[in-house]
């Protein structure tokens, strides 16, 4: 299970705490079941963006507040690599000897662990990915403008 999904699952279970609300408050509030919300707390699923969204204006907290995101950029990198990586279909997990080294293991279902790396390393790889796509993005923006506008030979 991603840290991202439970660190979601558990501050939707704080902040609804906090706020006096039942499971079935919650849900009323929002538009959906009780085991809806019970399935978010269990970390059994996880609500969709706008649903975040609208969790976090409740709440009166930030999204990052959300995900369970300090101010500490190399955790902010870390938590938004991860999420990268398990909206791919991969997961990110560590057992006692990963964490000895400050090593994740990067899991596919299909496949098994595909590598082992530190964090720092996975953090750089995925920045490098996300620049390599904003590069190709504004190559392509720029491509379709010229096609767009420049006459036809």
């Amino acid at each position: 299970m991603g840290k991202i999904k439970e660190n979601i699952s558990a501050n939707i279970t704080k902040h609804r705490k906090i706020n006096g609300l039942s499971q079935k408050d919650l849900a009323d509030i929002v538009g959906t079941k009780p085991s809806t919300v019970s399935s978010w707390e269990q970390s059994v699923s996880t609500p969709n963006a706008e649903m975040l969204f609208e969790i976090c204006k409740i709440f009166k907290i930030t999204v990052d507040e959300i995900y369970g995101v300090d101010e500490d950029e190399t955790e902010y990198k870390f938590m938004k690599s991860i999420q990268y990586l398990e909206d791919a279909g991969f997961e990110v997990d560590q057992d006692d000897k990963d964490r000895e080294y400050n090593e994740y293991q990067i899991c596919h279902f299909d496949f098994g662990t595909i590598t082992v790396m530190h964090q720092q390393d996975l953090i750089d790889l995925v920045d490098k990915i996300i620049k390599d796509g904003e590069d190709y993005k504004e190559r392509y923006i720029i491509d379709r403008i010229k096609t767009e506008f420049l006459p036809k030979k």
